[in-house]
């Protein structure tokens, strides 16, 4: 099974550059780029990234819903900001506190909840545990097995 790997911020020079670069230099790799299109420029890299094998999803970091939407992944990259100095300066700094800060704290809790490790100790969660049984009790019953 190919490593689920999502790319926050896919769109944006760094994120695409890396997403393609994951996808056509690594085929166990299943790459997703995840993006708000918040600077429109960023639109004219999603067939780039589509013909190097990365889909891209259009969502928000900043909403749960939207990094729900990617799919499940093994490893998520964050490379989405709001990097200009002046986006917050002189006006509402509403989008650039959102993007960098809530953003990245919506971005962790969707990978504590995505995690099958401790990060300290390396060792299976409960989530990893519950994944397994299921799939152990499905071929169980596919077989005519018990457990």
């Amino acid at each position: 099974m190919a490593t689920r790997v999502l790319v926050t911020g896919g769109a944006g020079f760094v994120g695409s550059s890396l997403a393609t670069y994951l996808a056509q230099a690594h085929s166990q790799l299943s790459v997703t780029a995840l993006d708000n299109l918040h600077r429109r420029v960023r639109e004219s890299t999603l067939p780039h990234l589509a013909r190097a094998g990365a889909p891209s999803v259009h969502g928000d970091i900043r909403l749960r819903e939207d990094v729900e939407s990617a799919g499940p992944f093994d490893l998520m990259i964050e490379c989405s900001a709001e990097p200009s100095v002046h986006a917050g300066y002189g006006g509402d700094p509403s989008y650039l506190l959102g993007a960098n800060l809530a953003g990245t704290m919506t971005c962790l809790e969707a990978a504590r909840r995505e995690a099958n490790q401790d990060a300290l100790t390396q060792l299976h969660n409960r989530r990893y545990f519950d994944s397994r049984l299921a799939r152990e009790f499905e071929t169980a019953r596919k077989h005519g097995r018990s457990l």
